[in-house]
């Protein structure tokens, strides 16, 4: 009986190292979504800030954006960077629904709606994510800058999706 009873607290005890073993599986398995989901949050703007004695000098990487989607906020002793990704998906969307409104195809689908006595709307070859890693949506990014700046005197550049800075420090008059 003694033996039938460490047998069963021993399988029983097995059960549970099983269990806690699958969770802290899981657990890391879910941590590693986690981390993989954060990646391609839409607010991760890359940004470099670099200092010398006169300015700050700001490179922040937004690709796949046009200049237009960009937006810059440069405030006393910041920088609010926001900006619009674009979704690939409805991109190609847009595009292959343009080639298919053909002239030729527009007559059809009017024959079959006076047959039908409806108005008639093709079923679409409807796009599916295989993979889904690019960032869409919105984007921002605030710069807390350690010294107050002159905002008024900043430049911005925007090439190819990055845009670049140059943010002169406030200076402080002796009297």
């Amino acid at each position: 009986m003694a033996s039938d009873f460490r047998d069963t607290k021993k399988q029983a005890q097995d059960a549970v190292d099983d269990i806690l073993i699958n969770l802290k599986s899981a657990g890391r398995s879910i941590d590693n979504m986690i981390n993989e989901y954060k990646e391609t949050l839409p607010n991760k703007i890359s940004v470099d800030l670099l200092e010398n004695d006169e300015a700050y000098y700001l490179k922040a990487d937004i690709p796949g954006t046009s200049k237009e989607s960009v937006n810059i906020e440069i405030k006393e002793k910041s920088v609010i960077i926001t900006c619009e990704y674009g979704s690939f998906k409805e991109e190609l969307e847009e595009k292959l629904n343009a080639e298919i409104d053909t002239d030729e195809e527009k007559e059809e689908n009017k024959q079959v709606e006076e047959t039908l006595g409806e108005t008639y709307t093709p079923e679409s070859n409807e796009l599916k994510y295989l993979v889904k890693g690019r960032t869409t949506g919105p984007a921002k990014r605030i710069i807390r800058l350690p010294a107050k700046i002159i905002p008024e005197e900043s430049t911005a550049k925007y090439d190819m999706g990055t845009v670049t800075l140059t943010i002169p420090k406030g200076t402080t008059k002796i009297i």
